[in-house]
């Protein structure tokens, strides 16, 4: 009877070992580099792991780009990007510029473009200092296992992102 308990507790621990390492450790954040955001349209674009870090910020007082990377286990995974632009610059154009090879497609009335590792979405922003109209926000998911990302996730958090963005940015 012991040999038999013991065979089962050696088949048991690898499959409970890899199920440790299929949960996420840290807590997704309510704020990315000091914008907030809405944790449930984050979490979906944030793999399992340990440890969450941020680097970067969204002032809205500093130059005209701004990046924020989110990294888990130390790896970049999802960044962020922010540009003050002229008038007439669209999500599309946004898109266009980061990604540089073709592919995306615009979406929600021309609200938000996407690939498919990224969205884009401009928001109605007047700069004098940055002789600017609009300012454009870039979610990039940075998958280093080939994969793609989720397109509708990542429309639905750009769009809530770039309007938390929008109000932290000093408009005229």
């Amino acid at each position: 009877m012991r040999a038999i308990l013991a065979l089962g507790l050696v088949l048991l621990l690898p499959a409970l070992a890899a199920c440790a390492g299929d949960e996420r450790d840290y807590t997704v954040p309510t704020s990315l580099c000091g914008t907030p955001v809405d944790s449930e349209l984050l979490e979906p674009l944030l793999p399992i792991g340990k440890e969450l870090g941020r680097k970067g910020g969204f002032s809205g007082q500093e130059g005209p780009k701004q990046i924020c990377t989110v990294r888990v286990d130390g790896t970049a995974w999802l960044v962020t990007h922010g540009e003050w632009r002229e008038g007439g610059y669209t999500a599309l154009d946004a898109a266009r510029d980061r990604r540089g090879r073709g592919g995306e497609h615009a979406a929600d009335g021309g609200k938000v473009a996407y690939w498919d590792q990224g969205a884009a979405t401009v928001v109605p922003c007047r700069s004098e200092k940055w002789r600017a109209q609009t300012f454009s926000v870039v979610v990039e998911s940075v998958y280093r296992d080939g994969r793609k990302g989720d397109i509708d996730a990542l429309n639905a958090f750009v769009e809530s992102y770039g309007k938390a963005v929008a109000e932290r940015l000093p408009c005229a």
